[in-house]
């Protein structure tokens, strides 16, 4: 029979055990910050791109708008496998968590360095679309050359970097504020699209079917656009 002072002090290493195996992170994120982050990351920048690339390779509205509903409909499926997973294995580190369980370390390791190297890559599209903004914005007609456009988009990345690093709830308060002003951009666009079609400025949907392309390589450049717009880049 164990003692109480043992029972005390076998139950103080168990729970600092427990305490040591992991990280603990304080809770900073309030239910609209968390919802503006999960609205941000599924509506990225790529809805203000893509939109033109998939028009361009598809050639026809008609088959514009196939497009997009088959994105979606990858998009969902996705989506729904990505929710399945985080019930079957409820564990922090989103697809290295996963890999990790199904497996083992060897993947899970290397779509880490595989996400290192390409993630940036995402970064520096969505900074450069930023810059590309900035410039028709605050520049005339002819706008900048293109080391402007490349200083300002190195501006835009540090300036999300020090945010970060500088407080949790700084990057909170800001992601809301640019989830609002995304959202606020995309109802003004589907408004300003309502009153043209209440105006009669309906031309390009009486030959909506009139040149569809047949290219596999373009379709799969129109898939691609669409995609990237679902993705949340």
């Amino acid at each position: 029979m164990k003692s109480k002072d043992e029972t005390a002090d076998s139950e103080c290493t168990s729970s600092t055990t427990v305490l040591t195996l992991g990280i603990p992170v304080k809770r900073r994120l309030g239910f609209l910050s968390g919802v503006s982050i999960i609205v941000g990351i599924i509506i990225g920048s790529g809805i203000f791109v893509s939109p033109k690339g998939v028009l361009q390779n598809t050639g026809s509205v008609a088959f514009c708008l196939i497009i997009w509903c088959g994105c979606g409909l990858i998009s969902l499926m996705g989506a729904l496998v990505y929710a399945e997973l985080g019930l079957i294995i409820p564990k922090s580190g989103s697809d290295v968590g996963y890999l990790l369980a199904a497996f083992g370390t060897f993947p899970a390791f290397m779509f880490t360095w595989a996400q290192f190297l390409v993630f940036p890559g995402g970064q520096v599209v969505k900074s450069l679309t930023v810059a590309e903004y900035i410039s028709k914005a605050v520049f005339d007609e002819c706008g900048p050359n293109e080391e402007t456009k490349k200083i300002i988009a190195a501006f835009v990345l540090l300036s999300a970097g020090i945010t970060n690093c500088i407080s949790v709830r700084l990057v909170a308060r800001t992601q809301i504020l640019f989830t609002t002003l995304k959202l606020a951009g995309l109802i003004i666009i589907i408004i300003g699209g309502i009153i043209s079609l209440a105006k009669g400025k309906n031309l390009v949907l009486d030959s909506w079917e009139e040149n569809s392309v047949d290219n596999p390589t373009t379709i799969v450049s129109a898939v691609y656009s669409g995609l990237w717009a679902f993705d949340g880049w």
